[in-house]
């Protein structure tokens, strides 16, 4: 039978290793809206500029 500490030890890593992942994808996406922002601003400046 596995011994207490050696769960802990795994289940405390996998957790460390889900929160990574969460704290990457919200960061992906906080840039992904930044970027989507950046271009519409670009886009409108272009079209000032063609006028």
């Amino acid at each position: 039978m596995i011994n207490l500490k050696n769960l802990m030890v795994g289940f405390g890593f996998v957790l460390i290793v889900l929160i990574f992942m969460i704290q990457k994808i919200r960061i992906r996406s906080a840039h992904k809206k930044k970027i989507i922002e950046i271009k519409n601003r670009r886009k409108k400046k272009r079209k000032k500029n063609m006028k």
